[in-house]
């Protein structure tokens, strides 16, 4: 999501870039078969050390949509139907909602508990924020909470400082994105994100990286309240969430001799949205939906255009799918991607809608 300041350049982007979290299989999770779409490709691999099994799910382009886990070697110890899933980095930049349509459609499940759910906010790194960023890695600055953040040093250059224990629920990075992702080189790593830097305005040699991860080995809360898939999946909570987080828990002071820390001055850094940008970058969003949704949406909505359902059913139920598939997806889209099967069955459904009308005003 971009955010534009009041003078009209873009200030940030504010994006999602990890999200993990448990289902529970509703049938008995050996006996599961996953239901693939054509424009998705299964890859099964061998399990890790908490899970025997392993499954990835990539698009036509080669991007990971999810990875899931399953069958735990602790069966004491972890619920056998639990399913672990994490999804694709691709997918977390505006088109989570495609993820999650898919996973209900791969097979059928219960939410459970979030696990790991990171919120980052990239910026051009502009002289005003250079100054803080070399306050804290000279230790003139610090962030209130923690003791000095650990430091990554390269050609003698702070590129990446951190703040927050391993076992932390919340843990803080601010680093030099441009740098991780070697843009300037030959083929930057992750081109979306890139492209959110272009689409955005901002200079892409220059641009840092504030990240918020919270994680929990049980479920991770937020403001006293359990993160579940509507929230996570909600771009006003995630911003909600990240500036109160950054107001609360990422204050700068800095260093004096008074004999109370907590009395330092504070050292102003980045401005947190206001509710009117939030509401203008959402509404830019919802606009942008349909051209950048991409394809792994359209399973969950195809597979529900079974023409032995709707055929000869009541129109009131034929007009609520089609709609449905209008609204995350044209039939030009449809084609783009090569669904024969799909696209004639939407046409005959759009043609029975029509004919049902004509009959309606024929009497």
């Amino acid at each position: 999501m971009h955010f534009f300041s009041s003078r009209g350049f873009c200030q940030y982007v504010i994006n999602r870039d990890w999200l993990s979290f448990s289902v529970r299989a509703r049938e008995l999770i050996d006996d599961v078969k996953f239901h693939v779409p054509p424009f998705v490709r299964l890859e099964e691999c061998k399990g890790t050390n908490r899970y025997k099994c392993r499954a990835i799910f990539w698009d036509k382009y080669g991007y990971k949509i999810f990875t899931l886990l399953w069958a735990p070697f602790a069966k004491n110890m972890i619920d056998p139907q639990l399913v672990f899933v994490e999804i694709g980095n691709r997918y977390l930049y505006g088109r989570l909602d495609a993820a999650i349509l898919l996973l209900r459609s791969v097979f059928e499940w219960d939410f459970c508990n979030v696990s790991r759910y990171d919120v980052c906010l990239d910026f051009e790194m502009l002289a005003k924020y250079a100054k803080v960023a070399a306050g804290l890695y000279r230790h003139r600055y610090y962030v209130q909470r923690y003791d000095n953040g650990a430091q990554f040093i390269k050609n003698n250059v702070a590129n990446q400082m951190s703040w927050g224990m391993p076992q932390s629920m919340v843990k803080w990075k601010l680093y030099n994105k441009t740098l991780e992702l070697h843009v300037g080189g030959h083929a930057a790593e992750k081109p979306y994100i890139v492209q959110e830097w272009i689409d955005g305005g901002l200079d892409i040699f220059n641009v840092w990286r504030l990240e918020i991860s919270l994680s929990s080995l049980s479920t991770v809360t937020f403001d006293k309240t359990k993160l579940d898939l509507n929230r996570v999946m909600s771009d006003e909570y995630m911003v909600s969430m990240f500036s109160s987080l950054y107001e609360d828990r990422f204050i700068i002071k800095k260093e004096s001799k008074r004999s109370r820390r907590s009395n330092n001055p504070t050292v102003p850094f980045l401005e947190m949205p206001t509710h009117d940008s939030v509401a203008v970058a959402i509404s830019r969003k919802e606009n942008d939906r349909r051209e950048v949704a991409g394809l792994a949406e359209l399973n969950a909505i195809l597979r529900t255009l079974d023409e032995s359902k709707f055929i000869g059913a009541n129109v009131g139920l034929v007009k609520k799918y089609v709609g449905l598939a209008r609204a995350i997806c044209t039939p030009e889209l449809i084609r783009h991607y090569n669904f024969t099967h799909e696209v004639t069955l939407f046409d005959r459904l759009e043609q029975y809608l029509y004919d049902a009308e004509s009959r309606r005003l024929a009497f």
